[in-house]
């Protein structure tokens, strides 16, 4: 049982590690995957369980790269689906992918995660077990191993209860060149409807309706605040919002010149996570 929780375990922090890695070099950004503090991606600890159990067919490469093609998939397709329909999270994006589902698994996801338990049966428990095999002193080699899962179980929990608490900046404290920038874009478009000429009373008509193209909606305080955070942290602002319902939305950023979903943000609180 011990070992299993190991397992899981170590698939957290793998697979944490194997985001930043991917994301840096993708979007050329670092920043903390996932709803936990800390380097913790449970999705991962569980797909790391998912292909243990496929132990029985190692002796059948082909056999097992299949089956951890599924696995992975299906326990990728229920946390995503779970988070979308029953917190309103999108925690993953995979829409505009080759051969995605909804958005939540892709062809690359699946292949990847297939790769990956490949490595793990053929590469780290061989070399995991060799280690613990050469250890004479098998009971202290025990102890250790129960005592560094129970280090991270508590770092885990710790990262569990602290979940959600990050908060964006008071409204009152916005000094930053956000606000800043937005100021400067609603000065350019008064200038530029000043400076446009009028054609009589039908002119003045129509430019007296606004419009989604004349005026753009007033920013409500949150989504100011989320974007000074935002560019304070990571230099990226709010492209635009995804509404996901219950006032949860999806934020998208600009990122090596395309837009990506970046943070879900709760309107009400203020509170996001990537």
């Amino acid at each position: 049982m011990c070992y299993l929780f190991l397992i899981f375990l170590t698939g957290c922090v793998a697979g944490w590690v194997y985001e930043e890695i991917f994301y840096w070099a993708t979007e050329g950004l670092l920043r903390n995957r996932g709803i936990l503090y800390g380097p913790w991606l449970p999705v991962y600890g569980l797909g790391a369980l998912g292909v243990y159990a496929m132990k029985p067919v190692k002796k059948n490469p082909l056999l097992l790269f299949l089956l951890c093609v599924a696995v992975t998939g299906v326990v990728e397709y229920i946390i995503g689906f779970a988070g979308i329909h029953l917190f309103g999270m999108r925690l993953w994006d995979y829409r505009g992918l080759f051969w995605n589902l909804d958005g939540i698994i892709c062809f690359r996801s699946v292949v990847s995660f297939a790769v990956m338990g490949l490595a793990f049966h053929y590469l780290l428990e061989p070399a995991a077990e060799r280690k613990i095999c050469e250890n004479k002193d098998k009971e202290k080699t025990k102890m250790k191993v129960k005592a560094f899962a129970a280090i991270l179980a508590a770092i885990l929990l710790f990262a569990l209860t602290a979940c959600g608490k990050t908060q964006t900046p008071a409204t009152s404290d916005k000094t930053d060149s956000a606000a800043q920038q937005t100021e400067q874009q609603n000065d350019a478009e008064t200038s530029a409807n000043e400076d446009s000429p009028t054609h009589g009373d039908e002119a003045s008509e129509d430019e007296s309706v606004p419009g989604d193209a004349e005026e753009a909606p007033e920013e409500e305080p949150w989504q100011t605040a989320l974007a000074e955070d935002l560019l304070e942290k990571y230099g990226v602002l709010p492209e635009y919002y995804e509404d996901l319902g219950d006032g949860i939305y999806q934020v998208y950023v600009e990122v090596g010149g395309k837009v990506v979903p970046f943070v879900t943000v709760d309107s009400a609180t203020g509170d996001y996570h990537g």
